[in-house]
């Protein structure tokens, strides 16, 4: 009866490793569990930072077209004040613009000595440098009138500063 004994010790040490053995696979397969999960919130985040990544991306996408349309409208607006620069330019060497009814100065402010054809070339009290260039260029009737007066009236003033020599 020997043998019974070994198988007994054999029994005894096959149970416990086959509740050793049955412990470690519990463990392994909360262990795969676990792994498990921790894959699928891996995958779960993976999926929203693509998203994420998509969306950034569209937007990137979005704000180089308004950069683009920004640029473009820029262009076109520099465009067209250098257009209105040009044309004011234009006008104001051809006095057109001083000659504009928005240009002009109140006919009470100008004072009522002043001539109307002064007004006109002066533009109404404006400045306008293609009159007055083509003033001294080309003296006319206006201008000749205007001398006359200048002239008389400086020997108007140097004859009352003669009288009043004489008096001394």
């Amino acid at each position: 009866m020997k043998p019974a004994p070994k198988l007994a010790a054999i029994d005894s040490s096959y149970a416990r490793e086959a509740k050793i053995a049955q412990r470690t696979i519990k463990a392994q397969d909360k262990l795969i569990l676990d792994l498990k999960g921790e894959l699928e919130k891996q995958k779960s985040l993976l999926k929203e930072h693509q998203n994420e990544t998509q969306q950034q991306s569209l937007k990137i996408v979005h704000l180089e077209h308004e950069i683009q349309n920004v640029k473009q409208l820029n262009r076109s607006l520099q465009e067209d004040n250098e257009s209105y620069q040009i044309l004011l330019h234009e006008k104001t060497m051809n006095g057109e613009f001083m000659m504009n009814p928005i240009m002009q100065v109140d006919e009470i402010a100008v004072s009522p000595s002043v001539s109307t054809s002064q007004q006109s070339v002066g533009g109404g009290g404006g400045l306008n440098l293609a009159a007055e260039l083509n003033m001294a260029a080309v003296p006319d009737w206006n201008q000749k009138e205007t001398d006359q007066t200048i002239s008389s009236k400086k020997r108007i003033t140097s004859g009352g500063n003669n009288e009043r020599e004489r008096n001394k």
